[in-house]
């Protein structure tokens, strides 16, 4: 490996784990989501709806990415030090918390939820090439909880 795809390599591997999150032993995926969720509620809780989005857009497009560029340098489908996944995932199930911090929690919750057990179409999308099906899974158990954070808000709220 040369010194351009080593360090090429380290900026990826700097995405992918989230500034090194998905190497924290255990459960790497739950200390990420805790992580999105503080910076959604510390520091996206006041930018408009449409401007999370879009970040949340960008970062799942560079989770994919990433997530590519890690899968072929390991020869791993799904490398468990990956959790830039569980963040867009956690995030976008936070979208429409507003700044209540009981949906924050639930959002959490639910969110993690679907994560390990991964209902139909969850599990499905991990089959995807390329990245995308390292995102797909996290992307898909976000827009769950969201509906179901959103259903809480109509009825709590």
């Amino acid at each position: 490996m040369s010194f351009k795809q080593l360090k090429e390599a380290k900026v990826w591997a700097l995405i992918a784990t989230v500034l090194g999150i998905g190497m924290i032993p255990l459960i790497p995926g739950t200390y990420c989501s805790i992580f999105s969720t503080l910076v959604a509620y510390f520091l996206l809780n006041n930018i408009s709806l449409v401007y999370r989005i879009i970040i949340y857009l960008f970062i799942f497009l560079i989770g994919v990415l990433a997530s590519h560029k890690i899968q072929k340098l390991t020869k791993q489908e799904d490398p468990r030090f990956i959790v830039i996944d569980e963040y867009v995932g956690q995030g976008v199930s936070l979208l429409f918390a507003d700044d209540r911090i009981l949906l924050y929690f639930l959002g959490f919750i639910i969110f993690r939820f679907f994560d390990i057990f991964k209902p139909f179409p969850i599990a499905h999308s991990e089959r995807l090439k390329y990245g995308f099906g390292v995102m797909m899974d996290d992307l898909i158990a976000g827009l769950y909880s969201m509906i179901i954070i959103i259903v809480i808000k109509l009825l709590i709220y």
